[in-house]
């Protein structure tokens, strides 16, 4: 991540590679995934703006789904590049999460699709980033299914950019 919280190579114009970016949210989850699976020590929550969940704030209560919050806010900065809270419309912050769920709704997505298989596991991963941002905790999904999920992605997006050729007329499958 840059110093803005956005994920860019040495060039910042450039994103990181869609494959890039989907390994690192995959072994990230893994690795909370894992810590989940570890006893819980109580101590003080400290955390990013933008990152941490809203209910933890009214209720003081942390769960592995305040986990989930802060890594479906962490999957939509990956994808985006953007970070968590920039400046938005008018001179006011926004959030990462409000302006991703605004696009999605309004079925104005600003990604720029590389090709059809890409944008499709990109598509998925943003509502999988979103799902983990849900309001209610109880709505959101466990760590590990999202860990599981990613991985489907992943394998989705590996099997799609392997490579066909026409061979005669034929199509041939190239590993």
């Amino acid at each position: 991540m840059d110093e803005q919280g956005g994920v860019c190579s040495d060039n910042r114009q450039q994103q990181l590679p869609w494959s890039v970016r989907l390994k690192i949210t995959k072994e990230v989850a893994n690795a909370v995934t894992y810590l989940h699976s570890k006893s819980w020590i109580e101590d003080k929550v400290m955390g990013t703006a933008g990152f941490i969940d809203p209910s933890y704030f009214s209720t003081g209560i942390v769960s592995g789904y305040t986990d989930v919050f802060s890594f479906g806010i962490l999957s939509l900065v990956i994808l985006s590049g953007r970070p968590a809270v920039f400046a938005g419309s008018f001179g006011f912050s926004d959030s990462i999460h409000d302006y991703m769920r605004v696009l999605h709704e309004k079925g104005e997505l600003f990604l720029e699709l590389g090709d059809e298989f890409g944008g499709k596991s990109m598509y998925t991963f943003l509502e999988m980033a979103l799902r983990c941002c849900e309001k209610r905790k109880e709505d959101r999904p466990k760590m590990i299914e999202v860990a599981k999920e990613i991985k489907l992605i992943e394998k989705s997006l590996d099997v799609a950019s392997r490579k066909y050729k026409d061979k005669g007329g034929k199509k041939v499958y190239l590993a």
